[in-house]
């Protein structure tokens, strides 16, 4: 697994952030100078083209004739409600959580905000009557690639492994290993993005207590495209054994069930509503 200390003179995980690096760099580099260009703005067009780029690269499963919605719930999650900082002023709470003076651990709540709020009911752009969906691995990408060092990415892959560590821990309590990094949780716990990353930050704690002393710690971008690798690899290997994809999928991945825990979605809506303002109407107009 993912603690062994080393391959050689690199440790296993800088293994596989390497083999990252070759098969995505590219990628990466793209995303990284698209979003530095526009990374202060918060305009209708900016952050469409953002939108955009994440759909396109990370496959994120949003229809191409849905961008335009997911844009716009962004947008007016902005102009709608506001957070109060420190110097009195009123700032667009997608703006303000972004930033880098956000706090880490509440910043955070943007992502179920941007996932599960039904923040554009009353849009023009939503006569379709769209449905948000699972927008929860979109919004840690969009927020991740704002502020990587705030935002892990959830991944359904991701997912599988986090909860395949914590059932293996339920048997190994006595060898201490990396089943119990952390104490164990249930499964819906990963769908709100405030416990994911609690859940996260237990597994790079321990895999950074477990690597070389002359080594850096390793970020949630490293550990990001670290797993990410190792977990396409396995299942590289076992498409090589003939086994069937919906079979490894359901091995490997978890994909979130929100109707089955609606008091996600009712938690979010209820947290969103102390940053609402009054000009609904002014900030539909301006799309």
């Amino acid at each position: 697994m993912l603690h062994e200390p080393s391959v050689g003179e690199t440790t296993i995980i800088d293994h596989y952030i390497d083999s990252f690096l070759k098969s995505e760099g590219k990628t990466e580099e793209f995303l990284k100078k698209q979003f530095s260009n526009v990374h202060a703005s918060s305009s209708f067009n900016d952050i469409l083209a953002k939108v955009t780029f994440i759909n396109s690269f990370y496959n994120t499963q949003i229809k191409n004739d849905h961008l335009r919605w997911v844009a716009t719930r962004i947008y007016l999650l902005n102009t709608q409600y506001k957070v109060l900082t420190e110097n009195g002023e009123a700032e667009g709470i997608v703006d303000y959580y972004l930033s880098d003076s956000a706090d880490k651990i509440e910043c955070r709540k943007l992502v179920d905000y941007i996932a599960f709020c039904d923040i554009e009911k009353n849009s023009p752009d939503n006569e379709k009557h769209i449905s948000a969906g699972n927008l929860y691995v979109f919004a840690s990408k969009y927020c991740s690639w704002h502020q990587f060092k705030k935002f892990p990415i959830v991944d359904s892959l991701v997912m599988g492994l986090l909860w395949r560590l914590n059932e293996a821990g339920k048997n190994d309590t006595e060898q201490k290993n990396i089943g119990t990094y952390r104490k164990l949780f249930r499964q819906y716990e990963m769908f709100s993005y405030s416990n994911y990353c609690n859940i996260y930050d237990d597994y790079i704690k321990f895999i950074n207590t477990k690597r070389p002393a002359n080594t850096g710690c390793y970020d949630y971008k490293k550990l990001d495209q670290c797993t990410w690798m190792y977990i396409s690899e396995k299942l590289t290997n076992l498409d090589n054994r003939e086994e069937k994809k919906d079979k490894i999928k359901e091995k490997f991945g978890i994909s979130p069930d929100y109707k089955a825990h609606p008091e996600i979605i009712k938690k979010a809506e209820q947290e969103l509503d102390h940053y609402s303002i009054n000009n609904r109407e002014e900030s539909y107009e301006c799309i």
